[in-house]
């Protein structure tokens, strides 16, 4: 009896096979086989290459006893406890195992950057905080005017200025430009979002432009203003006093009857055009040669 190679291609001689044949047939690789048969048997560990050749004696019809000496030649006996070696008919297809592993591993990235991709979605549409939210949380600015000399530094004896202040508060139901002046000073432009506020504080007067009246409330002293206008309507020189609210004639017409009542606005006299008349000069008289 030869050794396990020469046993294994002497039958399949014998049967007419090809080793790419048996190679499609038991799902092995064609150089294991080869190498089975060329006595190659640390192609791969021992525990694989034991089962292959196991798998490929049982299909070219060697007798069971047969192999199994055949086997224990080429690779010892197995140890009755413990064995690691695959029990007879299975076979271990390295080539398939590592394909397997790499289409699931391909898989689990596949579902992993779908699923991140689903959790991105979610949050940007359900759970991320919207515009007017986070400005809802921002701090409030107050803007105040020059007040002159600190009452610390005013001469002693002299008595204490009483607090005259005019506050205005504004609240964005739209967005809202505004440009603003306190007080004669220009406190610059800016641009209110839904549910955001802005305070300023003036001793005479504040002076406001806006982008979009029907889209600001606004509050002199806790108290509520008449609308500006209506929404998407441009209203410019609105004057806010302690005591009044003056617009430009186009605003006074877009207000309600009552505000226009409250706050009436007188319109300046229209002066008639003057009168051209044409200035006639003497002729000269020509002097005589």
């Amino acid at each position: 009896m030869g050794t396990l190679g020469e046993r294994l291609r002497a039958r399949r001689q014998e049967l007419g096979y090809g080793l790419g044949e048996i190679s499609q047939k038991l799902k092995i690789r064609l150089a294991v086989l080869q190498a089975l048969e060329e006595g190659n048997l640390t192609y791969l560990p021992a525990v694989y290459m034991r089962a292959f050749a196991r798998d490929y004696g049982a299909f070219l019809g060697i007798p069971p006893q047969e192999l199994q000496q055949l086997l224990d030649a080429a690779f010892g006996k197995v140890p009755t406890r413990g064995s690691s070696v695959p029990a007879a008919g299975t076979s271990v297809r390295v080539s398939m195992g590592a394909e397997q592993f790499r289409t699931t591993l391909a898989h689990a990235l596949i579902y992993g950057a779908l699923a991140g991709a689903a959790v991105a979605v979610v949050y940007y549409f359900l759970l991320r905080p919207t515009p007017s939210e986070q400005l809802q949380r921002s701090t409030e600015v107050v803007v105040r005017p020059d007040t002159g000399v600190p009452q610390w530094l005013a001469p002693a004896g002299q008595p204490a200025q009483p607090d005259t202040l005019m506050r205005l508060r504004a609240r964005a139901r739209d967005t809202v430009w505004l440009s603003v002046v306190v007080d004669g000073r220009r406190s610059g432009e800016l641009v209110l979002y839904p549910g955001q506020e802005r305070l300023w504080e003036a001793r005479s007067y504040v002076l406001l432009s806006v982008g979009n009246a029907g889209g600001i409330e606004l509050w002199r002293n806790e108290e509520p203003l008449p609308p500006l206008g209506p929404v998407g309507k441009v209203v410019r020189s609105v004057r806010i006093t302690p005591t009044g609210l003056t617009t430009s004639l186009a605003l006074r017409d877009s207000l309600p009857e009552r505000a226009r009542r409250v706050q009436p606005e007188t319109t300046p006299p229209i002066l008639p055009a003057p009168v051209l008349t044409p200035v006639t000069q003497p002729r000269p008289e020509p002097v005589p040669q």
